[in-house]
């Protein structure tokens, strides 16, 4: 009986991403991480940033984060 299941949406998970239950660890080492580097909260997109940085990849200009992290975390 489709009534009394939930609807969701591809990609979505139901979970309020504001909610401090749904914030994640991020630890990063290497050559182009400044060492000893620590930051404020950021959002999870925000990791897409860094890792196109470290891997050379061009930026989507559809993507959900921003470049704060990136600038926070990375030497170059």
């Amino acid at each position: 009986d489709r009534r009394h299941k939930p609807v969701s949406l591809k990609g979505q998970h139901g979970y309020d991403p504001s909610d401090p239950d749904m914030r994640a660890i991020f630890i990063a080492a290497g050559p182009r991480i400044t060492k000893g580097s620590a930051t404020s909260v950021h959002p999870n997109t925000d990791v897409y940033d860094v890792l196109t940085s470290l891997l050379g990849l061009p930026e989507d200009e559809n993507r959900d984060g921003g470049n704060g992290l990136a600038l926070a975390v990375l030497n170059d």
